[in-house]
């Protein structure tokens, strides 16, 4: 007879994630922490930009990209090619540089996918700011390329496509936040 194991509390969970981003965070600055650190430049890049930090967050992204070349198998792959270019496209947006921005969004869009990705999608921030500069052809670009991992998700860029082409801004919701 197995026993079934109970998931941990969530008081656990709230005290244990923010202890072991800490960790990671410390592993990824000492002198071999490669791995840690080809975890943690996605959030460092996103909360870089999120401040305004253009250059430090651009400096992130490139460095995630770079690093992400030597672990094409992982399960963070796809994690890091996605959002090293949503970064990299903001920067650009930040910078009035619309075509790089588009760019940036689409090389995004080309990811092979990952556990997250194919599970609760894209992240629709640059997306969403494209189509406040009036980019909307680039935005249902990526849609179809985003379908190519987030099969889950194609009621929601059917959707998502429909507004744009209505005229009506799309309801992203959560995924402008991942």
């Amino acid at each position: 007879m197995s026993r079934k194991h109970k998931p941990p509390p969530l008081w656990f969970l709230r005290i244990y994630l923010p202890i072991y981003h800490f960790v990671l965070d410390v592993a990824a600055r000492l002198p071999g922490g490669r791995y840690p650190r080809f975890i943690r430049l996605a959030d460092w890049s996103k909360r870089a930009v999120d401040r305004g930090e253009n250059d430090r967050a651009a400096r992130f992204a490139h460095k995630l990209l770079a690093l992400a070349k030597s672990y094409p198998g992982d399960w963070n792959y796809g994690n890091a090619i996605h959002h090293g270019h949503l970064v990299l496209g903001r920067v650009a947006l930040a910078a009035g540089d619309l075509e790089a921005a588009r760019t940036e969004l689409l090389e995004a869009g080309r990811t092979p996918g990952s556990p997250q990705l194919n599970s609760f999608g894209p992240n629709m921030r640059l997306a969403n700011d494209l189509l406040a500069a009036g980019e909307a052809r680039a935005v249902r670009e990526y849609f179809d390329l985003c379908r190519n991992f987030w099969k889950m998700g194609s009621q929601h860029l059917d959707r998502w496509s429909e507004d744009i082409a209505a005229g009506r801004a799309p309801k992203f919701g959560p995924n402008l936040l991942y």
